[in-house]
């Protein structure tokens, strides 16, 4: 099988303005945090503006805390470790 190259971009983002934006060449700060009702849209258009396909598992750790089916109304695969 040939070997597959693959480019991705890498993003972070916070509700909370710390290290993160020294860390992420790509940045995006002040969004809600995940037990604001705002939250889900906010950070649901940041994926789609961003075009941001997939989460990592630190986000996911979070999307705990969202109500019962919250998860299914995430703008992007869940990736799990």
């Amino acid at each position: 099988m040939p070997a597959t190259c693959v480019n991705i971009e890498v993003w972070g983002a916070s509700s909370r303005e710390d290290h993160g934006c020294f860390v992420f060449r790509n940045y995006v700060g002040n969004i809600p945090f995940i037990e604001h009702a705002d939250f889900l849209p906010a950070f649901n258009e940041v994926l789609r503006t961003k075009q941001i396909d997939w989460c990592f598992q630190r986000m996911i750790l979070s999307l705990n805390s969202l109500p019962s089916g919250g998860r299914s109304w995430l703008a992007a695969q869940l990736l799990r470790r």
